[in-house]
This record gives structure tokens, C-alpha cells and sequence, in this order.
């Protein structure tokens, strides 16, 4: 009985003994186990706070880019050089609020100065654009307008009729009466005078035309004779 006992005690040992074996094998596996999962969190947290600086880094990239074209923009469009400073403006006087180193007062007034500014000098670059783009209108309108051939030639004709009526009295006679007679029809048109008024200055029109036609008939035919006298004594000389 006694052997009995002791065997079993003994055995009872041995598995105590393995199971504390097992157990510390265990508890060495998860500390194991528990450095390579931290070792793995700070890979992981490297890692967030490299991508965290790359992308701040292209973040500030993109806005210094963006601000290069903002300032290529505001060097060729004024107008938008303007209003950005406006902005900036406005800027600099709310943080100059926020900080205390002015009160409301002196912020109102300088906002209302600020945007007077703006819209005089937005009033004087628009305006100035639409003086620009009339004037070069007006220049490829002159560049590309299609001569007016109806036009040249009347105005070629008149200036042929004023040099003919230059040198040919009766030519230049009746031209005056054709002018007389047009303003007569004018001024009757408009009420100016009586149908009645009107025949009776036609009349005297047409009557002073006829003298002096005749008139100039006249002298033409006694410059002829005397002309043609003038040569028979030459050729008789």
C-alpha cells in the first residue's frame, strides 16, 4: 500500500513538473509572440508617419504651385491682381482684429476704404479692357472691310464732274440748275413753302437758267469767230 502510494506521488510530480515545463514554454511562445506584434505596430506606425510627411509634403507642393500660377495670373490679368490683393487686404485687417491691435471701428473703416478702392479701380481696368478692345476692332475692321467699289466709282464720277464743270461753263450751268431745282423740291417737301411757292421759284429758276444759257451760248459763238478771225489773219500774214 505504502509503495503504492509513493509511486502514484511520484508520478503526480513528474506530471506537475512537465506541465510547469509546458507552461513556461507557453508563456516564453506569447512574450515571443507579443514582441513581434510590437515590433510589427512600429513598422506600421513609421510607416503612417512617413506617408503622413509625404503627403504634407506634397500638399505644400501643391500650394506653392498653386500660388506660382496665381502670381503668372495676376501679372498679365490686372484686375485679378487686384482682387487678390483685396484679399490679402482684408486678411492682414481681421488678424490685426483677432490679435487686438485694432478695434471694430478702425476694421469698418478700413474695410469700407478697401472695397472703395476695388470697385474704383475695377471701374478704370474695365473700363480701360473695353477702350482696348474697340480700338482693336476698329483696327481689323479697317484691316478687313471690303472696298466699297459702288462707292469709289460715284466718287470718282463727281470728281470728274467737278473738273469738267471747272472748264465747261454751260456744263457747270446746268448743274447749278439741277441743284436749284432739287433744293426747291426739298424745301417743299419738308413744308418749308406752298406748292404754289414752289412752281413760282421753279419758274424763276428755269427762267434764269435760260438766260444764262443763252448768255453763255453767246460769247462761246463770238470766241469762235473771233478765233477763227485770229487764224485767217495769221495765215494771211
Amino acid at each position: 500500500m505504502t509503495l503504492v502510494l509513493s509511486v502514484r506521488m511520484e508520478l503526480q510530480k513528474a506530471g506537475v513538473a512537465e506541465g510547469a515545463r509546458e507552461a513556461a514554454k507557453d508563456i516564453r511562445g506569447i512574450g515571443t509572440a507579443a514582441q513581434e506584434a510590437e515590433r510589427q505596430a512600429s513598422g506600421l506606425a513609421e510607416e503612417i508617419a512617413s506617408t503622413g510627411t509625404a503627403t504634407a509634403t506634397a500638399a505644400q507642393g501643391i500650394a506653392g504651385f498653386g500660388r506660382s500660377i496665381d502670381d503668372l495670373r495676376a501679372r498679365w490679368e490686372p484686375l485679378f491682381g487686384i482682387e487678390r490683393r483685396y484679399r490679402d487686404e482684408l486678411g492682414a485687417l481681421k488678424a490685426a482684429h483677432e490679435a487686438g491691435a485694432i478695434g471694430a471701428e478702425t476694421l469698418i473703416r478700413q474695410q469700407a476704404a478697401l472695397k472703395l478702392a476695388l470697385d474704383r479701380a475695377t471701374s478704370s481696368i474695365t473700363n480701360q479692357a473695353a477702350a482696348a478692345k474697340r480700338a482693336a476692332e476698329t483696327t481689323v475692321a479697317r484691316q478687313t472691310i471690303t472696298p466699297d467699289r459702288g462707292a469709289d466709282i460715284a466718287a470718282y464720277g463727281a470728281e470728274l464732274d467737278n473738273l469738267r464743270a471747272r472748264f465747261n461753263p454751260l456744263f457747270a450751268a446746268e448743274r447749278q440748275h439741277q441743284a436749284v431745282l432739287g433744293e426747291i423740291s426739298a424745301a417743299e417737301r419738308v413744308g418749308a413753302i406752298s406748292s404754289a411757292e414752289a412752281a413760282a421759284a421753279t419758274a424763276r429758276a428755269t427762267a434764269a437758267h435760260t438766260i444764262h444759257v443763252q448768255t453763255l451760248r453767246t460769247a462761246e459763238a463770238n470766241l469762235g469767230r473771233h478765233t477763227g478771225a485770229m487764224r485767217l489773219n495769221g495765215q494771211a500774214a
